[in-house]
């Protein structure tokens, strides 16, 4: 069954009073049980679907949230890295590597979700292929030292910080108007698709989605050059500035993804597990 969404409990209050003050009712936390260990969480456009694989990518796994099962999409290296679901969430376009004369090379797939059937696209080679352009949707991508945004086929680059040194994790608000990133040495930043009014909302944050057109969740880490301390989920309301930290302390945050269609978010944590929230915001 899909998590109840329900307001934290008292225990968790500790570290949520900042949301509650700010009318955004947050569930608690729900483990999705998956026999196995699963990492790099991937939502569907209406957050029925989860794509999840192994630590090192291998393997591309599907999870119903309704249901609560699970099913194989490909057993193959790399199927895991970076899948991309169409516009209709009903394909999920990804690559899968090779080695080719000592090269690694990569082919490009789509899985029909319904039937599970996949077909191959492109043949193995050393090209770089962005899957979301298979789609013919617009969106961002990260060419890293520049964020490209493809509309109509047509593609611009964008360097909304003057001095940045690389752009990671662009993605579009629902409405499509904004571009949410992350610059590692600088901060996380909203601007708007050609660039313009650029506003930075975090000091450093890690895998930023949206909730909705005016808020995000970014995944705040601390670490010590070789231990990870400390990372959370922390929700930033971009009106108000106001940022309140989703999840507590003890746990340890890997990766995130949103969707902001239903407010729904999964994050796995550095043991192999899954677990996802839902935020409301009242406004």
């Amino acid at each position: 069954m899909k998590p109840t969404r329900i307001l934290l409990t008292l225990a968790a209050a500790a570290f949520s009073m900042a949301a509650v003050a700010s009318d955004v009712e947050i569930s608690s936390a729900q483990e999705l049980h998956i026999d196995r260990q699963a990492y790099h969480p991937v939502l569907s456009p209406d957050g029925s679907l989860l794509l999840f694989s192994t630590t090192d990518h291998t393997g591309l796994y599907s999870y119903d949230i309704a249901t609560g099962k699970t099913f194989t999409l490909d057993e193959s290296a790399a199927a895991g890295f970076a899948p991309v679901f169409s516009q209709k969430g009903d394909k999920v376009y990804y690559q899968t590597a090779t080695l080719v004369d000592g090269l690694l090379n990569r082919d490009v797939r789509a899985v029909t979700l319904r039937s599970g059937k996949v077909k191959q696209l492109a043949k193995p080679s050393r090209k770089d292929v962005e899957l979301r352009a298979l789609d013919g949707d617009t969106f961002v991508s990260s060419a890293v030292y520049h964020i490209n945004v493809v509309r109509n086929g047509v593609t611009t680059e964008l360097r909304p910080v003057a001095d940045g040194h690389s752009y990671l994790w662009p993605s579009l608000s629902p409405d499509g108007t904004r571009i949410l990133f992350s610059e590692p040495f600088q901060g996380v930043f909203v601007c708007n698709i050609d660039g313009s009014g650029l506003k930075k909302i975090a000091g450093k944050g890690d895998f930023p989605g949206w909730v909705n057109n005016d808020a995000v969740v970014t995944v705040s880490t601390v670490d010590d050059g070789y231990n990870i301390m400390s990372s959370n989920l922390n929700l930033i309301e971009l009106n108000s500035g106001e940022t309140s930290t989703l999840t507590p302390e003890e746990v340890k945050v890997g990766e995130l993804s949103v969707c902001a269609a239903t407010g729904d978010m999964v994050y796995s944590t550095l043991d192999g597990k899954l677990f996802m929230i839902n935020v409301k915001i009242n406004r």
